[in-house]
């Protein structure tokens, strides 16, 4: 996918339908926790959440067809909150279609971004690569509200992977990357159009579900 940084342009157009993708691994068994069906995955309960503040994801459908992906200078598991500036909203590394469809962050745009899963993390060490330490989280936005020159959203951590883990796995998470540099360097909040879970599966990252 050909993606470069964008400033946000709303047209007036209506937002796109979510697209109706096949789940890559039909057969790939998530346990007694969840189901999959038409490229949804419902959690039917979940171990305890990484931080025990937090609170446990509703059980409603995760919507597999996008991922969202949070870089901030944050520590997640702090809080269950964080407050994002509008310049890192939507405005680097995402592909135009998917601008168009969310930056508006009217209500359908925001029930849509919370129906997928999410990568939480903080900027790499080193460039493309990081400390074996760093760790990178899988979770949930659970709600967000639009301000004047940010977006304040709320999220529940569900495990945490090590983040070198993933650079190891950038062209499969479709991030922007060289030799020198990948999307883990440069705070953003972007949508990669991706099936998060079967990415995951391909490269035995384990879920605790």
């Amino acid at each position: 996918m050909n993606e470069s940084s964008h400033p946000i342009t709303c047209p007036k157009t209506s937002p796109a339908e979510v697209p109706t993708i096949n789940f890559d691994h039909p057969s790939y068994a998530l346990g007694p926790y969840s189901t999959i069906n038409n490229n949804k995955m419902t959690v039917i309960a979940l171990s305890t959440p990484v931080n025990h503040q937090q609170n446990p994801l509703p059980n409603e459908p995760m919507n597999l067809s996008c991922y969202n992906l949070i870089v901030l200078e944050e520590e997640f598991l702090c809080r269950n909150y964080v407050t994002i500036p509008n310049e890192l909203v939507f405005n680097e590394s995402i592909s135009p279609q998917l601008q168009e469809r969310f930056c508006r962050l009217d209500a359908s745009a925001q029930a849509e971004l919370c129906s997928f899963p999410c990568i939480f993390a903080s900027p790499n060490h080193h460039g493309n690569k990081t400390d074996a330490d760093h760790q990178a989280y899988f979770g949930k936005i659970t709600d967000m509200a639009r301000y004047h020159q940010s977006v304040h959203i709320r999220y529940s951590l569900l495990t945490q992977i090590p983040q070198q883990r993933l650079n190891e796995i950038v062209s499969d998470l479709q991030l922007r990357h060289t030799d020198l540099s990948n999307e883990f360097d440069t705070p953003h909040w972007t949508v990669k159009e991706a099936n998060l879970i079967s990415v995951f599966h391909r490269n035995s990252i384990p879920l605790p579900f």
